[in-house]
């Protein structure tokens, strides 16, 4: 077991919107989108003084990065905040802090992806609470990321029905439709976006359901 200490985006809309999108990238995914800045360890530790030194910090969100370079089919949002380098500590890391949208199989949707995403600016911030663990286990059966999956939230931006069931049926071009239109709304900053007034429509769903 592997333990890591992140930080979530507790801002409502803006955790559901950053969610969604690492949902539909890949409903595979376990853990809700976080920020590491520790880790890993073999056991828990009291983190409460380093804790001390990031809360009330204000976490940005810029632009969109990726780990190509690597052999990964990653792509993440880059993040920047004064206390994060005070708190950071990923041995077999260097200082990147990020948020991953997806870390996947395919390389074509990690590239498209990040092509997309990356046609937008981004102006978003939240504000850093306490960090917290999370384990990683071989075989870990987590529904963190899929229970906080916003199928309305979802459907008022993009227009689109999808539940979480649904959402491993679709294709990688309706995936990418509703990223964008997510992206679209998150470069609008979600604390200014109007609603959007869509009528939802049914997702693709298999013949047998």
């Amino acid at each position: 077991m592997k333990i890591f200490y992140v930080l979530h985006i507790r801002d409502t809309e803006l955790a559901d919107c950053v969610d969604a999108i690492r949902f539909i990238c890949n409903p595979g995914e376990k853990q809700r989108a976080h920020l590491t800045v520790r880790g890993p360890y073999r056991r828990r530790i009291d983190v409460s003084a380093i804790s001390r030194k990031i809360v009330g910090d204000t976490i940005s969100i810029n632009s969109v990065g990726n780990f190509f370079d690597s052999g990964q089919n990653t792509v993440f949002f880059k993040c920047a905040a004064t206390e994060l380098k005070n708190v950071w500590n990923k041995p077999h890391y260097p200082f990147n802090p990020h948020i991953t949208l997806y870390d996947g199989n395919s390389q074509e949707f990690a590239h498209r992806l990040f092509n997309l995403m990356n046609n937008y600016s981004y102006s978003l911030k939240f504000r850093a609470e306490e960090l917290e663990p999370i384990e990683a286990l071989k075989g870990q059966q987590c529904f963190s990321l899929a229970l906080a999956f916003n199928p309305k939230l979802v459907c008022r931006i993009s227009g689109e029905d999808i539940s979480p069931a649904s959402a491993s049926q679709l294709p990688d071009e309706h995936r990418l439709r509703v990223v964008e239109a997510l992206c679209r709304h998150l470069s609008t900053s979600c604390e200014t976006a109007p609603p959007q007034n869509h009528t939802c429509q049914q997702s693709l769903r298999p013949a047998n359901l």
